[in-house]
């Protein structure tokens, strides 16, 4: 929790030290499924930041961890580690993302299932398939509402940027920007590098479209609308039911 604390407010060297200190304490435990935990989070750490030759080694760690184990949990989270780690190569991250979220609902982990259906949202995105992905981001977004899950939410807002910018939705993908950087940052850890790099070049792009001034303003109503508009907001724009243009 303090590594995703630190990744969420954009202090990434410490969010690193931590998971590497979390990985540490859980090989002393020699408890196996706090190690597949502790690589899991450290794994996925280092693809968030284009380190994937060692994340893929922690993921594929995992894994093996989880078959020992046989926890569902344990073998779901070796998957969606894979899934980062293998973002270059789109097919094998969806096929381990698809994984993950049908071992964890298997194991009745729906957190996990959730983040799994999420991050295969977010890779659909970069792969352009702007259709799927706005749906996934859609219930994505609805999900983590529901269950209370704001890091999770704050991530996927921001991957909602991107998608927003895609269809065109400048002005409410500014106020969503704006938003995310009143209670978290852009583009940290965890998210896929690419997708990190994508989200933090949307707001440049929408200073463009909109102008300085404009762009501005927006934000700023952004940061003080009541979060439950942003997140209706959102979802609705995602699903053709509303534009804010």
């Amino acid at each position: 929790m303090q590594a995703n604390v630190h990744f969420a407010v954009g202090d990434l060297e410490e969010g690193m030290d931590v998971t590497r200190f979390q990985l540490t304490l859980a090989e002393e435990t020699g408890e196996p499924s706090r190690i597949a935990h502790a690589v899991y989070m450290r794994s996925i750490s280092l693809s968030s930041t284009g380190e994937l030759d060692e994340a893929r080694e922690l993921a594929i760690r995992a894994l093996s961890i989880g078959e020992q184990t046989r926890s569902l949990t344990d073998l779901a989270s070796g998957w969606a580690a894979l899934g980062f780690a293998a973002h270059d190569d789109p097919a094998v991250a969806l096929d381990a993302f698809a994984r993950a979220d049908e071992i964890s609902s298997e194991g009745g982990n729906r957190w996990m299932s959730a983040f799994a259906r999420t991050e295969s949202s977010g890779l659909q995105l970069l792969m352009g398939d702007v259709d799927r992905a706005t749906s996934g981001l859609a219930e994505a977004v609805d999900t983590w509402y529901h269950a209370g899950e704001w890091s999770q939410q704050w991530l996927t807002l921001a991957r909602c940027v991107v998608a927003l910018s895609m269809l065109g939705e400048n002005e409410l993908a500014a106020q969503v920007i704006g938003a995310v950087e009143r209670w978290a940052a852009m583009g940290t850890p965890p998210v896929m590098a690419p997708l990190g790099v994508r989200t933090r070049a949307a707001a440049e792009e929408l200073t463009e479209r909109l102008g300085v001034d404009r762009y501005r303003q927006l934000h700023a109503q952004g940061g003080g609308m009541p979060v439950i508009d942003v997140v209706h907001r959102t979802r609705a724009v995602l699903l053709g039911q509303e534009s804010r243009d």
